[in-house]
């Protein structure tokens, strides 16, 4: 008994030691691999600072949140007697209605009439009480707000789901009078728990971090297309 007992425990240790260890340093081999291939191409990518803003402009418009949506332009000029409502104003040099920093026209018929969602606040949310999507849900990415959710309660499942299921395996291997194959298959099942568990949260933990990056972006917007503030 005690000899598969400390069999199981090595291994479970030796598991998390390559996670912890060798895990890191293989996403910054990834990252500093993509990095020089794009630096060594052609000339017109210019330097290191270039190369991480293409990388960055690219990757946000296959992944970012948030659907693209031009301004409504409506004219107020003297042949376009409009009102630009109450948080908008004429542009003499241009004729249209120009909107406060914390407004946006969506219709024309409503110039300067939605108002925009704070960044402070969404950044804020997130931060705190990010792990259950608070901040996404705010800013209306909904899609994100429940992977964080769900990144957030799927480890503490997986921790009750296991641990019932380990005391169940040794409960029962403990009235058949096999307590050493039940210790051997509870360990690797303890194992097993803590490595699905340890995925999860480093997901989660990735989520999180790339939310909070389009939080910060300066063109970032909530869900229906409308800059935050």
């Amino acid at each position: 008994f005690g000899s598969r007992f400390r069999v199981a425990l090595h291994f479970r240790g030796m598991v998390m030691r390559n996670l912890v260890y060798y895990l890191p340093l293989h996403i910054v081999c990834v990252f500093r691999t993509t990095a020089a291939s794009l630096d060594s191409g052609d000339g017109s990518i210019g330097g290191v600072g270039n190369v991480t803003h293409r990388l960055m402009s690219g990757f946000q418009r296959r992944l970012g949140p948030w659907p693209d949506k031009n301004e409504i332009v409506v004219q107020c000029g003297f042949l376009e007697p409009v009102s630009c409502g109450s948080h908008g104003t004429c542009d003499a040099l241009s004729g249209n209605c120009v909107c406060d920093d914390s407004h946006f026209t969506e219709q024309a018929a409503n110039p300067c009439g939605t108002e925009k969602k704070s960044r402070v606040t969404a950044i804020l949310l997130h931060v705190f009480v990010g792990g259950f999507g608070a901040g996404a849900f705010f800013v209306g990415w909904t899609t994100w707000g429940v992977l964080l959710l769900l990144m957030c309660c799927l480890p503490l499942c997986c921790i009750c789901c296991g641990s019932a299921a380990v005391t169940g395996v040794v409960g029962v291997g403990a009235l058949q009078d096999d307590s050493g194959a039940s210790a051997l298959c509870g360990g690797v099942g303890a194992t097993i728990m803590v490595c699905v568990t340890t995925a999860l949260l480093c997901v989660g933990q990735v989520f999180w971090i790339l939310v909070i990056v389009w939080m910060a972006d300066s063109s970032a917007a909530d869900g229906d297309g409308v800059p935050l503030e």
